[in-house]
């Protein structure tokens, strides 16, 4: 609770930095300890908002391994969409669209990416 009148204390000083490194923390409170945070409902709305429009300002870009899970993912035949973000902020690497959306992030898949990679090496080698 002193935390939180700090922060709202200081909250006309955040900066979007701040304020979607803040966004972080209360959803990381929230999912881990099954608990709404006290800060008022103003900042809150602050946090969100900074952390969906922080690709946005920092120019998000697609990394190489990003790039090689997205065409182990076409090449496998998965539907997907990638670079999706929720209403919390998040940004999803990727959103799989068979069976339900179900969020997957790079790392989770480059096994298949590498292991696709590796295959199609194989294949060539023969």
């Amino acid at each position: 609770a002193a935390c939180e009148r700090r922060v709202a204390e200081l909250s006309d000083a955040l900066t979007p930095s701040n304020l979607t490194q803040l966004q972080q923390w209360l959803l990381w409170w929230e999912e881990e300890q099954g608990a709404s945070s006290a800060l008022a409902q103003p900042l809150r709305a602050r946090c969100a908002a900074a952390m969906q429009g922080a690709d946005v300002r920092e120019g998000h870009h697609l990394s190489r391994l990003q790039a090689s899970v997205g065409r182990a993912l076409e090449g496998l035949g998965v539907p997907h969409a990638s670079e999706s973000t929720l209403a919390s902020g998040y940004s999803l690497d990727f959103v799989l669209g068979a069976g339900g959306p179900a969020a997957v992030s790079s790392a989770a898949v480059s096994s298949a990416a590498e292991s696709s990679a590796a295959e199609s090496s194989a294949a060539e080698s023969s």
